[in-house]
């Protein structure tokens, strides 16, 4: 029996397999790997990146992202936790938080040259 278009539309969306993007980044010698979050994982991250007024702020952002997004190559073990926070805001600017951060950010972007339209 022949698929219903409403069979067809769920099962290429809801059906398929979801594919994250990932990316092994070298720095300093030493690969890490990060992971673009599913949506449940980015609400929360993009919440956690609000300041006390609600408003968007960057550089919670980017502690966050890097901490929730960060693995062991090829594992599912994070490289840091929640505990590493403090020491990661005593960071300068360009340090590996921002330069994680920012790759982290590129995974998330919504474009993606693979999705087929």
């Amino acid at each position: 029996m022949a698929m219903s278009d409403l069979e067809k539309i769920r099962a290429v969306t809801l059906g398929a397999k979801t594919q994250f993007k990932k990316k092994v980044f070298n720095y300093n010698g030493v690969d890490v790997e990060f992971r673009q979050p599913n949506l449940k994982e980015r609400k929360v991250l993009l919440n956690k990146a609000k300041d006390a007024k609600g408003d968007f702020d960057l550089t919670e952002f980017l502690v966050w992202s890097v901490i929730t997004n960060t693995y062991v190559p090829g594992t599912n073990q994070k490289v840091f936790t929640p505990e590493d926070y403090d020491a990661m805001m005593e960071q300068n600017g360009g340090s590996f938080v921002e330069v994680f951060g920012n790759e982290i950010a590129a995974l998330m972007s919504a474009e993606d040259e693979d999705v087929k339209k």
